[in-house]
């Protein structure tokens, strides 16, 4: 599955990639229909490299074939939060969209997560 239809930094653009992130999608980027290059727009390029290298960190959640997206837990959230489970073995990942303009803490069993404006943060219980 991937963010189709979100190809460059149109309206929304840094919420739809990090709601693509945290439910497992794949990124599409196809700059301008592929008529220019993600240098053009360092601000997308570094989001998207951001969300990349989370993924790499938390590969053994989004890539490995034993991991799950789970439902199992229920989290006190900010209004309008949400946020995905992923399990392995005994360990589970979550993680955060912000879709506001301001920084949200949120308490994940006693694990304090703080994300930024606009960003994703996960965290590993």
């Amino acid at each position: 599955m991937t963010n189709r239809l979100l190809h460059d930094c149109r309206k929304h653009w840094k919420e739809d990639l990090n709601f693509a992130f945290v439910f497992g999608n794949r990124f599409e980027v196809a700059v301008y229909r592929s008529r220019a290059d993600i240098e053009q727009i360092p601000e997308y390029a570094q989001h998207v490299g951001k969300l990349l290298t989370l993924k790499k960190q938390y590969a053994e959640f989004l890539y490995d074939r034993q991991a799950k997206f789970v439902c199992d837990d229920e989290l006190s959230l900010p209004d309008g939060g949400i946020y995905a489970e992923y399990k392995n073995g005994g360990k589970k990942m979550f993680a955060f969209p912000n879709r506001t303009e301001k920084d949200v803490t949120i308490n994940v069993f006693g694990n304090t997560v703080t994300v930024t404006a606009k960003d994703v943060a996960c965290t590993v219980i």
